[in-house]
Order: C-alpha cells, then sequence, then structure tokens
C-alpha cells in the first residue's frame, strides 16, 4: 500500500472515531438531561405527595382535637357539634388553599361546587356511656357526602406537572371516647 492510502485510510479511521465518540457523548448528554428531568419531577412528585399527606393528617387531627374539646366542655348536642367540626374543617381547608395554592371544592364526580355547607354532607353522633371508669361519651364524625353519598370534598395540589389530590370521601369516619 502507498504511503497516500495509507494516510487516507488513517484519516478516515480517525474521523468515523472521532464521529463515533461525537455520537456517543451526544448520547450521554441526552440521558443525563432525561435523568435530571426525571429527578426534577420525582422531587416535585414527593413535594406535592408530602403536602397532601399534612392536609390528611390535619383534617383528621381537627375532626379528633373538636370532638374532644366540646366532650370535655359537655358540649353533646349532634347538630351543634357537626356544625362546629365542619367549619373548623372549611377554616383549615381554606388556610390550605392559601399556603399550598390548591384548588379547593366539592364534587360529585362530574361537577365542582364551592366550598361550603359541610355540616350537610356530614353527621355527627353522641352517646352518653357509663362504665367502671365513670360517665363519658363516645362521638363519631361521619362524611357521609351528602342524600345520595357521592360528593367528597377535594384539594387538588399541582407542584410543576406532578399533582396530588387530598380528599374527604364519604364513609370517611374519626370516633373519639371521652371520659370524665
Amino acid at each position: 500500500m502507498s504511503l497516500h492510502k495509507k494516510g487516507f485510510f488513517c484519516s478516515i479511521l480517525s474521523v468515523l472515531i472521532a464521529a463515533t465518540m461525537l455520537f456517543f457523548l451526544s448520547a450521554t448528554m441526552q440521558t443525563k438531561n432525561k435523568l435530571d428531568n426525571a429527578v426534577a419531577s420525582a422531587i416535585e412528585l414527593e413535594q406535592t405527595d408530602f403536602a397532601r399527606f399534612q392536609i390528611e393528617e390535619n383534617i383528621a387531627s381537627v375532626i379528633e382535637e373538636t370532638m374532644r374539646e366540646e366532650l370535655a366542655k359537655h358540649n353533646t348536642d349532634s347538630v351543634i357539634l357537626n356544625m362546629k367540626i365542619s367549619d373548623k374543617l372549611e377554616e383549615l381547608l381554606k388556610r390550605f388553599e392559601e399556603h399550598f395554592g390548591c384548588s379547593l371544592y366539592i364534587t360529585d364526580g362530574f361537577n365542582r361546587f364551592k366550598l361550603e355547607g359541610l355540616s350537610e354532607l356530614s353527621s355527627t353522633i353522641v352517646i352518653e356511656v357509663e362504665n367502671e371508669l365513670g360517665k363519658g361519651y363516645y362521638a363519631e364524625y361521619v362524611f357521609t357526602g351528602g342524600l345520595l353519598k357521592n360528593k367528597r370534598v377535594v384539594c387538588e395540589l399541582k407542584e410543576g406537572s406532578a399533582i396530588a389530590i387530598a380528599s374527604i370521601i364519604p364513609g370517611y369516619t374519626t370516633k373519639v371516647i371521652h371520659i370524665g
């Protein structure tokens, strides 16, 4: 083989190797970008899910604390207790709407309604009990979902492309026993 042919062959080979390396570099950079996007999406999803968890835990806490406080004061009227729980829930959810920027509404699965009248979508019972520990009360809050049992309260959270939904669904129940 002549020197020119060897030089030409080496040049072509060098260009092919360089092109292959550039292709792998480009593919690596695209993969890194995809991985970075996936990590960012996972972080958004985790933040949104944590906010949903906070909302759901606070809902349970407000219901339970309200029942305990009212029973400790011997306020045992079921209708009044249900209204107090509903009022405190509405306050809490509106604070979350301001804090997290969530969409807050009541839905029957087809339509969205303004958050109001939660006492009409729930029921609370209070039963006086007496045992060896003394006199006390059993209270139970149930989110019924209305007459058709089809309404639920929704707090829809969005963080970037992540969406999480905190909701109070029909059948959601919290029970408290107060002795004393």
